[in-house]
């Protein structure tokens, strides 16, 4: 989504070649962004063919070696153009570049939440080493291109990995949300994302029972899509368990269309969070821009996305769970922190990142 929002801030002015590992599908990334992009309006670049088939082929998606090769075929072709932009995090082409960083490649320890059952640790730290020694790359080079991240937090681990200077430039939120008042909202709590183990769903399912538990007749929705394979597939099927042990008060949607979600966010009055340390927060955001209290964990840059508003940031189920309750109990602070998310809604749409993105593109 991100690089459909980019290529569309930059592509009207400029003569761009995308470099991919596989043909962008416009239609879907156009229905899923809200973007108006169009074949006609750029040139499409493949990697080496062994790429794409080692990529078919693997049991794992060997990102680090998509991004590997990506570098390197841009670093043969960065001379051609006016302007390198890498949308795959932090590169060395060879000369200075242009970069949207999410969480830096180069980070380590990586996240816990990054990891999945291939992720062996010292098997991880061994193919580190070897792609570094079969494509490598400069730490200088990487530090001094021109950064775009999407929070401060994810500044702060880019400069720590690497040094020199970061912007941060929020991602954009997707979505044109109807304007829905809100005492013709459900009392309901929304969650949207993946039903995946890093978006902590059985710690949301524990907040709305405790907030139940006080008094608060609440109920629960969870949005989002799952796998139905592998340790993501069971961890899905465990979450879905305790839905229908709960299905007087919990209720679930798979594979919302995107107008569906809309509509979903829009008539829920609060949103919950459960994703610790992540990078940005692109559902929260879209809670935002809907007009709903999200309710979000510390640390990371999801904290960034609501502002300085300690009333909705929770460190633990139990304190989620009271500061739930207080605003739920007190209509003056509520009023207080719908106004003051309201501020917010210009710093996560996709005009103000337009605009910082042609305005880094200019600048560069």
């Amino acid at each position: 989504m991100l690089s459909a929002w980019a290529l569309q801030a930059v592509v009207l002015d400029h003569d761009v070649t995308i470099l991919t590992s596989r043909p962008p599908v416009l239609e879907a990334v156009n229905r899923y962004a809200g973007t108006a992009l169009a074949a006609r309006s750029f040139r499409v670049e493949l990697v080496p063919g062994w790429a794409r088939l080692l990529r078919r082929v693997w049991p794992t998606p060997i990102a680090l070696v998509h991004r590997h090769v990506l570098i390197r075929a841009a670093r043969k072709r960065a001379a051609e153009y006016d302007l390198v932009f890498s949308l795959e995090n932090e590169v060395d082409v060879g000369r200075r570049a242009l970069q949207y960083v999410h969480f830096p490649w180069g980070f380590w320890p990586r996240p816990e939440v990054d990891f999945r059952w291939y992720h062996l640790r010292g098997a991880v730290a061994a193919y580190y080493a070897v792609l570094r020694r079969i494509f490598p790359v400069s730490r200088e080079g990487i530090a001094a291109n021109e950064t775009l991240v999407n929070s401060d937090w994810t500044g702060r681990k880019f400069v720590e990995a690497y040094g020199g200077t970061t912007r941060t430039v929020f991602p954009p939120a997707p979505g044109r949300f109807p304007e829905v008042p809100w005492e013709e909202r459900l009392d309901r709590i929304v969650v949207a994302g993946r039903f995946s183990p890093e978006k902590a769903l059985g710690k949301v399912i524990a907040i709305v029972e405790g907030v139940r538990a006080r008094g608060h007749s609440v109920t629960l929705l969870l949005a989002g899509t799952r796998e139905r394979h592998g340790v993501i597939g069971r961890y899905a099927d465990q979450i879905l368990a305790l839905a229908r042990e709960r299905s007087n008060w919990v209720d679930v949607r798979l594979d919302a269309s995107r107008s569906e979600l809309e509509s979903i966010v829009a008539h829920s009055r609060w949103g919950l969070h459960g994703m610790a340390e992540e990078h940005y927060g692109m559902a929260i955001a879209e809670m935002v821009l809907a007009g709903c209290v999200p309710f979000v964990p510390e640390g990371g840059g999801a904290i960034e996305v609501v502002g300085e508003l300690p009333e909705v940031r929770y460190a633990s189920v139990e304190d989620a769970v009271a500061k739930i309750v207080a605003v739920r109990s007190d209509p003056a602070l509520l009023l207080r922190l719908r106004n003051a998310l309201s501020a917010r809604r210009p710093f996560l749409g996709a005009d103000r990142f337009i605009e910082a993105i042609r305005d880094a593109v200019a600048r560069f």
